[in-house]
């Protein structure tokens, strides 16, 4: 039986007596846990006679100790597989830009989030929020600019909100934050905070004169309400704020048939 458990193992000064027939069980240990049991078997005397060679204890005590060698290499390569695939598991999730959650990992989250506010009955408000004008900031600044204004933006974004929402880049210029237990009033009061610090950031060192401002979206969630459903209904809602002059927010609710009709098939 063999597990890993990042801790310290420990074998036995001393061999411990040997079993009946000459079995002999030694016992690798964490603190607190077995964690690994080595098990040297007596050969039968007929394999003995074949191989001509008489077991002794010390040669019984060299092959424990190349064993339990042999098994610490092998708990030290599966540590750095789990720790490797665990990087590649978060690399995975994250967006290599702003280091946090890319499109697919939110969108895994907000299914979660939409389940939880579901069965306990709980507010959850979807922003979607989208830099203006980013393309200029491209063209005239520069690609490696543009990065530079993301990351500020992304940076910006989590220092206005709590360790229980979650902001993650959905692609492009366009972020995406989940507030749990947080109904619309408060998600539209959290969403102008957010629009007025991107609107005050300070990007000199970036660009001279350069500034931004951005567009978000709001929906709240309603009982039964798909992820993609959420989505759309903030999504719609971003989509009035660029219409009606951008740097704005606008939440879904206090839109029309009419207006999320014309989003959906554009």
């Amino acid at each position: 039986m063999v597990t890993a458990t990042g801790a310290a193992l420990a074998c036995p000064a001393k061999p411990p007596a040997s079993a009946s027939g000459g079995a002999e069980a030694h016992r690798l240990r964490s603190p607190g846990a077995l964690v690994a049991l080595i098990a040297l078997l007596p050969m039968p005397a007929r394999a003995l006679e074949l191989l001509g060679t008489t077991v002794t204890e010390t040669s019984l005590t060299l092959l424990l100790a190349l064993m339990a060698l042999l098994l610490l290499i092998m708990l030290v390569l599966y540590r750095q597989q789990r720790c490797l695939s665990a990087l590649l598991r978060a690399e995975s999730r994250t967006d290599h830009l702003t280091d946090i959650p890319n499109r697919r990992h939110f969108f895994e989250v907000l299914e979660t989030n939409i389940a939880m506010a579901g069965r306990y009955r709980q507010p959850l408000c979807l922003l979607v929020l989208d830099v203006d004008y980013f393309k200029s900031v491209n063209d005239t600044y520069g690609h490696v600019a543009g990065d530079q204004v993301l990351v500020q933006t992304s940076t910006a974004l989590q220092a206005q909100l709590r360790k229980s929402d979650i902001v993650g880049r959905l692609g492009g210029e366009e972020f995406g934050v989940q507030l749990p237990m947080t109904p619309s009033p408060a998600g539209v009061a959290i969403a102008e905070r957010l629009r007025r610090s991107i609107e005050s950031l300070d990007l000199s060192a970036v660009g001279p004169e350069l500034s931004i401002t951005c567009s978000v979206g709001a929906a709240a969630y309603s009982d039964e309400q798909s992820a993609e459903g959420l989505f759309l209904a903030a999504d719609n809602a971003l989509y009035q704020a660029k219409e009606s002059g951008r740097n704005r927010v606008v939440l879904a609710e206090a839109m029309d048939a009419p207006q999320q009709a014309r989003r959906m098939v554009s």
